[in-house]
């Protein structure tokens, strides 16, 4: 892929509060603004890792664009009901995305070992999901992570999520001119890559 594009980040449960003017509608807002934010420090990791590559700054498409585009697409698109990765790629002139979940109060490990030791533990564990699509829907790379975190570091937590994240999907799909030392490591570690819940396909 010559170029991809990161998507704001779907926040399935939100786990810390956002200062919104209209409270009737802060939960949702609230959403939203976390997925932006976290779409920026997606963004922000992966230009930091592209330097270690030396991948070219058009490989990933600027964030602004990104979401300019996707706003004229939404008022486009007002009555389809979803878009395809085809329709959003060609839109945003991109060979592929990555899309982005993410659940700040999902139940886990952390609350388990309190019910264990006899009490409550008031942690819960964010779970996150990313994949590389391309335009035509085939899934390049995936990952999925998680870990727990009390109410007052689930922003810190998410973006050590992220950080991981994009270390992995660098670690595999450096695109660098590599000796032939450099090759066999990329190929080695493509083959042998597992490490956390990271996946790779096609």
């Amino acid at each position: 892929m010559r170029s991809i594009a990161i998507l704001p980040i779907e926040v399935i449960h939100l786990g810390r509060l956002h200062d919104v003017t209209d409270q009737a509608e802060s939960q949702q807002l609230g959403i939203e603004r976390e997925g932006f934010i976290l779409q920026r420090d997606l963004y922000r990791y992966f230009l930091r890792d592209m330097k270690i590559y030396e991948l070219e700054r058009t490989y990933l498409q600027d964030l602004k664009t990104t979401n300019d585009l996707l706003k004229d697409l939404e008022v486009q698109s007002a009555s389809k009901i979803e878009l395809s990765v085809r329709e959003i790629s060609d839109f945003l002139g991109v060979d592929g995305i990555i899309t982005t979940s993410i659940d700040q109060l999902a139940p886990g490990n952390a609350l388990m070992a309190g019910f264990m030791n006899g009490r409550l533990s008031n942690d819960n564990n964010i779970i996150l999901s990313l994949s590389l699509r391309s335009k035509y829907g085939q899934i390049y790379w995936k990952h999925n992570d998680e870990r727990p975190a009390g109410q007052d570091a689930v922003y810190e937590v998410s973006k050590e999520l992220l950080k991981r994240a994009s270390k992995m999907f660098f670690s595999v799909y450096p695109t660098k001119k590599l000796n032939k030392k450099e090759r066999k490591e990329k190929e080695s570690k493509k083959k042998k890559f597992q490490i956390g819940n990271s996946t790779l396909e096609g």
